[in-house]
């Protein structure tokens, strides 16, 4: 009875999740000695609770999480916000870590943690942000209900952040560095649309018009090997002779890896040697690895299942983001790549002397 009573107010997290996963076993001994049995105490103690029952301000019904035997959640609501609010909150009970970097690295203010040499990302960063507006037509551009969704997964995250700070269950990394996550906005999985990908592509344009002055335009063409061919047409009117390398430079230094500061512990391998451990790299011909995603620790990918009344789905999503990117219903099933199309459009434009900062 007192379970149904305050139902409305839980996240449920059944203990069959510890039961099957086992008690932890002991931190092995190391060369590090007791340097590292410390740090691994810390790190146990500041993992996530995955059993039992929590109450979170903000759910409008019981919700109920199941973890395999894989550890992944199988996720149970009875209504739209409260499905992606768990989904928030589980992912960042996983994940937050990942989560507070990928914000820092797209929205430019990884130099706060990491110092000067992360200066000139920050500044493309948020040089070529996307600031909205952030309104129904955009949020609708990825959902009817995009809004709601993107705002429930925004308070399930937040809420995990108050839960663990105040249990002082922040994740490891956290306590490490003394860096203290911040809220969680609808808006932050959006800043994905600026990554190296468009970047790249305008960098190519430059480099075929500096190309176009330095050779002759068919020289050009023929060098960058468009496909399938086609000819190439210089705007009447563009000097392509004063786009310079300096142009180039300016669109360079974006930082979309993994980012580390200093302060965490770094992989070792076999023979003692630091390393940054990017993880295996596809490099086999065929498309057995076609998302393109390098394997990686933490893994790009997190893996989730998401059901309510209208909706049930499996698959892979990224920690960042709701709903599933690549997966499978009861009916149907699909995936993605990610492939170097052309995203940007490089333009000459003449600043009005009188006011550089006219627009």
């Amino acid at each position: 009875m007192h379970s149904i009573a305050v139902a409305a107010a839980l996240l449920v997290l059944p203990v069959l999740a510890l039961a099957q996963s086992g008690s932890p076993a002991s931190a092995p001994e190391t060369s590090a000695g007791a340097t590292r049995d410390i740090f691994d105490d810390l790190a146990r103690a500041s993992l996530s609770r995955l059993d039992g029952q929590v109450s979170l301000r903000g759910l409008r019904d019981s919700v109920q999480v199941v973890r395999d035997r894989w550890g992944v959640p199988h996720i149970y609501a009875h209504n739209l916000d409260d499905l992606f609010f768990a989904q928030g909150f589980v992912q960042a009970q996983d994940r937050l870590w990942q989560m507070e970097m990928y914000r820092r690295t797209y929205e430019g203010s990884l130099a706060e943690i990491l110092g000067a040499e992360y200066v000139r990302h920050d500044r493309l960063a948020r040089l070529l942000k996307f600031r909205g507006p952030f309104d129904d037509r955009e949020y609708s551009s990825y959902h009817p209900e995009g809004k709601r969704i993107f705002q429930a997964f925004a308070d399930g995250v937040n809420a995990y952040i108050r839960q663990a700070a105040a249990a002082d269950r922040l994740p490891v990394e956290f306590k490490l560095t003394g860096i203290h996550p911040k809220p969680w906005t609808p808006e932050i999985a959006l800043l994905r649309t600026q990554t190296a990908l468009p970047t790249s592509a305008a960098i190519s344009e430059l480099r075929l018009a500096r190309d176009v002055a330095r050779l002759d335009v068919d020289s050009a063409n023929k060098a960058a090997r468009p496909s399938p061919y086609r000819d190439l047409v210089v705007p009447e009117g563009l000097d392509v002779s004063i786009i310079g390398a300096d142009v180039i430079a300016g669109l360079q230094g974006l930082r979309t890896g993994v980012v580390r500061p200093d302060l965490l512990p770094e992989y070792r391998d076999a023979a003692g040697a630091a390393s940054e451990n990017p993880g295996a790299q596809e490099n086999s011909p065929g498309r057995n690895n076609d998302p393109h995603r390098s394997v990686s620790n933490p893994s790009t990918r997190y893996i989730v299942h998401v059901n309510a009344p209208g909706w049930n789905v499996i698959g892979a999503t990224e920690p960042m983001f709701p709903g599933v990117m690549i997966g499978h219903t009861g009916r149907i099933a699909w995936g993605l790549t990610i492939v170097g199309r052309d995203q940007a459009e490089v333009y000459v434009e003449d600043v009005n002397p009188a006011n550089r900062n006219a627009v």
